[in-house]
């Protein structure tokens, strides 16, 4: 019946723990002092879990001691019991264990079940925490086996040639959901890896500000892409721009104002603005049938950034990337492993030390 509270169903641990202190134990041993101390906490109002949370901290420790009565335990005995985790636990789950002791007791001492505060002389736990992950660059390697990959599915049709004059053409006729989606996808990966540009950029772009971007012939194309606070110009080579031309040939028609569109269920005809979801879908899909590990399109920005930092320097690189200051590009800086091991060789002795020394 609406309207109407109902209890709520006690969980299973609180349920542990309200088994635990409805148990019977000896007076003055572990177990009965820790019961007192959990019934003081349910008495302060602490939340059920709260309560388990310091149950499962501290019930453990009875167990070690085999219920021995309280005034047995020793600052000794507890800091071996403390250290002895260390093999068995993770740093912040320790903290917390070795927070709830202290609590425990301080508490004990101070409520005369122990003369002394076995747990006064043991340090708080402190770590620091692991950073989150930081998005690295998508591997050189990675990124143009599924180009070519693509690439290879629409030469394997015959639908993309070069003419005469070298001009990338589109065949008019044969083009399935399959090579369309193909041609869409190369399109994609070919302008995020080229221009840097973030997904929801190449989301909100539009057909108009391509087609005027590659208007006359050049060497480098220049587009003007609604950024996260504003205008922002991304920069890309004549590869790009042929592909641009070949979608716009066979691109569904429906949402032709949308650079990219994406369709579910193989109906063209519902083609749409494709998603920043859509585009990382895409990516996973395309790198697995590539047989390369899944990059996020993130990592294609990053590496953008690596390669324009490696070949240009720095201060090219908050440029091509459309940055306010270097220091946001230098946020980007992820040094992987092949660099350092690049670095290792490049600055690592170079001489063998052996030549001319009779070992020939």
């Amino acid at each position: 019946m609406s309207g109407v509270l109902r209890p709520k169903r006690p969980t299973r641990a609180g349920q542990k723990v309200a088994v635990f202190l409805a148990a019977d134990y000896e007076k003055g041993s572990y177990f009965a002092a820790l019961q007192k101390f959990l019934e003081k906490q349910q008495a302060r109002g602490l939340s059920v879990y709260t309560v388990a949370r310091l149950y499962y901290s501290l019930y453990p420790i009875g167990v070690a001691a085999e219920n021995a009565p309280l005034t047995a335990l020793s600052p000794e005995w507890l800091r071996e019991y403390l250290d002895d985790l260390w093999r068995t636990h993770a740093p912040e789950t320790l903290r917390t264990h070795t927070a709830d002791a202290r609590q425990f007791f301080k508490w004990c001492k101070k409520k005369g079940h122990h003369p002394l505060n076995i747990a006064r002389g043991i340090r708080p736990v402190r770590y620091r925490p692991q950073r989150r992950r930081r998005v690295t660059a998508a591997p050189e390697a990675d990124v143009r086996q599924v180009m070519a990959h693509l690439a290879g599915l629409l030469r394997a049709s015959d639908l993309v040639y070069r003419d005469l004059f070298r001009t990338l053409q589109a065949a008019e006729t044969g083009w399935t959901e399959e090579t369309v989606r193909a041609l869409r996808d190369l399109l994609i990966l070919a302008f995020l890896y080229e221009t840097g540009a973030r997904v929801g950029e190449l989301s909100r772009l539009g057909s108009a500000a391509m087609d005027e971007a590659i208007r006359q012939p050049q060497s480098v194309y220049q587009v003007t892409v609604v950024g996260k606070t504003n205008d922002r110009e991304r920069y890309f080579t004549t590869y790009t721009a042929e592909l641009w031309r070949l979608w716009q040939q066979v691109r569904p028609a429906p949402a032709r104002e949308f650079a990219v569109v994406g369709w579910r269920g193989g109906r063209e005809a519902d083609a749409e603005q494709m998603r920043t979801n859509g585009v990382s879908q895409m990516l996973e899909r395309r790198c697995i049938q590539a047989g390369v590990r899944p990059f996020r399109a993130q990592s294609l920005r990053h590496a953008k950034v690596k390669r324009s930092r490696q070949q240009v320097g720095m201060e090219l690189a908050a440029v091509l990337i459309d940055h306010s200051t270097i220091r946001s590009t230098w946020n980007y800086v992820n040094i992987d492993d092949d660099e350092i091991s690049q670095a290792v060789v490049a600055t690592g002795l170079q001489t063998d030390l052996w030549v001319g020394q009779g070992g020939e």
